[in-house]
């Protein structure tokens, strides 16, 4: 959880530039798993007016504000096999 308070402040001014309507962390960081070379997997929902190359300058201004690779995958794109796992360790951020 410490990880996630430090990365936070990082992301939210991000998602919030972008119009994203909500976001949360999921993946080895909630889980406490991360190790050095581990990306940042974040779930997001973004206006539906959004083109793949907005969605993609979000992934990019994350990945520079954090220094890291980030998997950025949107709410309703969830593979349905994975959806009630992310959804249960998800860690809502805005």
């Amino acid at each position: 959880m410490d990880e996630i308070k430090k990365i936070k402040p990082k992301i939210i001014p991000i998602l919030k530039k972008y119009h994203v309507n909500r976001a949360s962390l999921f993946g080895s960081l909630v889980r406490g798993e991360m190790k050095k070379n581990s990306d940042i997997d974040i779930l997001v929902e973004v206006p539906k007016d959004k083109s793949l190359f907005e969605f993609m300058d979000i992934q990019f201004d994350l990945e520079d504000a954090l220094n890291k690779k980030v998997d950025l995958v949107e709410y309703h794109l969830i593979k349905p096999r994975l959806k009630q796992l992310i959804l249960k360790e998800q860690v809502r951020i805005l």
